[in-house]
């Protein structure tokens, strides 16, 4: 068949992955499937991107981050004309539009940025509009190589897609404590989370903070468990006790005389921690988690971003299952310690099926050797 062309965006660490779930996805109508450079799959599909989005969305795949439909493919040589031409082509007159580039491998000097100001100047000066902040009409450039492949997306019919969550993360303004914390705010908005409403977290494998410094910035109250010291200046909080073993952490405000930081013995932990916005448990978690969980309340969420296997996450999590309330939701990191991919993921799904249910895994932008899975409390 002829079909129409489109493009996938993957992770280059898992394009053997996306390849399978794309023919998963549309049930070997995928054809001519092949990676270009690793993070961008070309494939041809003989159906409209109405019905071809529609079953990608359904299937919510893990390795693959989005699917446009290409609305012209131009062979690139370094200069911009050939792209210009194609926009006036493509692009209605009266319709608001944006342009985003993204630069897989194509020798250029200019950023991504100067591309988009080039052509968007360009077609605002053939009398089209451009609007950053509201447009009708999305126009993807993606440079591979020799190659320029130009999509378009009604705003109106299907929303933006961001191509390059790493640009955008940069321009939001947004003050992350780690590149763990984007991780979070990714998995949030992945899977539907409403941070808003949740009043105690438990963050397990916590420093040096990323992952607290989200949920206290959302006004929740963070339990942290990690046997390293966070990054307590950094975080979101005013007043934080840390319980440790010796009693005893010094001045750890990281200059911030605001900042109020006690300390107190593991036998010391007050059954009302209401004073403080977060209380930092330093111990392994395997070894602190029994003995205080009990007195501190259920948790409406629940993270882990241990540096552990799979499966020692997953147990640990399975463990304190019985602190979660019902419907209370998780977050956990699958750290691929080996090429085994499936086999983690299924073993963390396996563990924690019987107290967890609705269980979802995606490889995240910010996500390196590793996929962040959720799951909800039963």
């Amino acid at each position: 068949m002829e079909g129409k062309n489109y493009v996938a965006f993957t992770d280059f660490r898992f394009v053997n992955e996306a390849k399978s779930e794309l023919g998963m996805i549309f049930r070997g109508r995928a054809e001519g499937l092949r990676p270009l450079y690793g993070e961008v799959l070309l494939f041809r599909l003989d159906e409209d991107y109405g019905r071809a989005i529609g079953e990608f969305r359904a299937a919510r795949p893990t390795f693959i981050y989005g699917l446009l439909q290409v609305a012209k493919s131009l062979y690139f040589d370094g200069t911009y004309d050939g792209i210009m031409a194609a926009l006036k082509d493509i692009l209605e007159e009266g319709r608001k539009f944006r342009i985003e580039v993204k630069n897989v491998w194509a020798a250029v000097d200019e950023t991504a940025k100067d591309v988009e100001v080039l052509l968007g100047r360009a077609m605002e000066g053939s009398g089209l509009t451009a609007d950053l902040s509201s447009p009708e009409v999305m126009v993807y450039v993606v440079l591979v190589n020799d190659r320029a492949l130009i999509c378009t997306l009604d705003v109106g019919l299907y929303g933006q897609y961001v191509m390059d969550p790493f640009r955008k993360a940069n321009k939001s303004g947004y003050s992350a404590l780690n590149r763990s914390e984007y991780k979070l705010a990714e998995a949030v908005e992945s899977f539907g989370i409403d941070v808003g409403s949740v009043a105690l977290c438990l963050d397990v494998g916590a420093a040096p903070g990323g992952w607290s410094n989200y949920m206290l910035k959302h006004g929740a109250k963070v339990v942290a468990v990690d046997s390293a010291l966070l990054d307590y200046g950094k975080l979101a909080a005013r007043s934080i006790l840390v319980v440790t073993e010796n009693g005893n952490v010094g001045d750890l405000s990281g200059g911030r005389p605001e900042i109020r930081i006690r300390s107190a013995a593991p036998g010391a932990l007050p059954g009302d921690i209401s004073e403080y916005d977060m209380v930092h448990i330093k111990g392994r978690a395997q070894d602190a988690l029994p003995a205080v969980l009990g007195r501190l309340g259920k948790f409406d969420m629940a993270l882990s971003d241990m540096n552990t296997t799979p499966e020692e996450s997953a147990k640990v999590l399975d463990g304190i299952a019985g602190a979660i309330k019902e419907g209370g939701r998780v977050v956990l990191t699958i750290k691929l310690v080996d090429n085994r991919v499936q086999k983690h993921i299924n073993d963390v799904k396996r563990i924690l099926s019987q107290n967890y249910g609705g269980f979802m895994v995606k490889k995240l932008p910010h996500d390196r050797m590793e996929l962040t899975a959720f799951a909800i409390k039963k």
